[in-house]
């Protein structure tokens, strides 16, 4: 399931067969770098308290199980500062790698797969933090040591190309850049 396609999804009672809303945002937890609740309107559903992420829509057993924000995440969810898409994307160590063109997540559990740029994506669990500038992403350095190269984005092949002084590397695909790099 990808972030834009969860906005607007409707939240529903399944007791009452009732629609309560609609989805408005999305919480993200940094830590576990997953979704780990929906904003529906000026209030919050814990992602425990749902069924899920289905399809069509968001299950909830109880209307009352849609309740006030409990936290500044949550708050700072429901005003759209967390809201990832458009940010840009910078390293803990200062490279910009573009910006959040959408969030791409696991529609069962919420744990975030790749946050998807115009042209590249980042593992999910690079995810540090997103504020109300920047996505903060753990640097290559980090994802680097161990030993995967793969995890990289195509930013961060292309300084590492440029660290050895491979010659093309201007020109080449993520796939041409992890074979040169290799």
């Amino acid at each position: 399931m990808r972030w834009k396609q969860a906005i607007g999804k409707e939240v529903i009672n399944t007791e009452s067969a009732e629609t309560i809303g609609k989805v408005d945002g999305l919480i993200v937890d940094h830590e576990s770098s997953s979704i780990v609740g929906f904003v529906v309107g000026d209030k919050v559903v814990s992602w425990s308290d749902s069924g899920g992420m289905g399809q069509d829509a968001v299950t909830v057993q109880k209307t009352s199980m849609v309740r006030e924000p409990s936290s500044e995440r949550e708050q700072g969810a429901i005003d759209g500062e967390f809201n990832p898409l458009g940010k840009t994307v910078i390293t803990e160590d200062g490279l910009a790698m573009g910006s959040v063109n959408n969030i791409d997540f696991d529609s069962s559990s919420g744990a975030i797969n790749r946050v998807v740029l115009a042209d590249d994506d980042i593992a999910g669990d690079r995810l540090i933090g997103i504020g109300s500038y920047a996505v903060i992403v753990s640097s290559s350095n980090a994802a680097s040591s161990t030993g995967s190269l793969s995890s990289l984005s195509k930013a961060e092949l292309y300084e590492k190309a440029k660290e050895r002084d491979l010659d093309g590397r201007s020109t080449m695909s993520k796939k041409e850049l992890l074979a040169a790099l290799s």
